[in-house]
């Protein structure tokens, strides 16, 4: 039962994180997967974690166009507040189907939408991300060539 219990403190404490060292977590889009076939998509959508406090961050989606300068928000207002929920090996759940990796350097987000009827199952649809904590610079400044550069894209 001590083993039981010190390895569940052990889990817990590991995915718990020092949140006075990250102000933001800021992730760019790079690969799309539908089916088995890649496409590209290199920081066309970028998803910005401001911290709010402890596990809890404001999500805001950016969109970003080859030759504009800057991003501009697709989420709505502020964004929306969401709690990083540990899910074992998974890392961190955002939403239902999105995930942090434990190390903040991934996200991944399963976008695939229902299917008609008749039509069978629809293909199934993943955006991949690199992630960069603290990224420096303002997203509404910064061209998507920054971007792709900035991630190693």
């Amino acid at each position: 039962m001590k083993i039981l219990l010190l390895t569940a403190f052990f889990i817990t404490s590991s995915l718990t994180f020092a949140s006075s060292d990250i102000d933001n977590i800021t992730c760019a889009l790079e690969t799309k997967r539908v089916g088995g076939n890649m496409s590209k998509g290199k920081a066309q959508q970028v998803f910005q974690l401001t911290i709010v406090g402890e596990n809890v961050f404001r999500l805001k989606s950016y969109r970003g166009h080859f030759f504009d300068k800057g991003y501009r928000a697709t989420s709505g207002g502020r964004g929306s507040v969401v709690e990083l929920v540990a899910n074992g090996d998974r890392g961190y759940q955002i939403r239902s189907r999105t995930y942090l990796s434990l190390d903040f350097s991934e996200l991944q987000d399963d976008v695939t939408t229902g299917g008609y009827p008749g039509a069978g199952s629809p293909p199934t649809r993943i955006n991949n991300y690199s992630c960069m904590i603290n990224y420096p610079k303002e997203l509404s400044d910064v061209t998507r060539q920054e971007v792709v550069y900035d991630f190693n894209l």
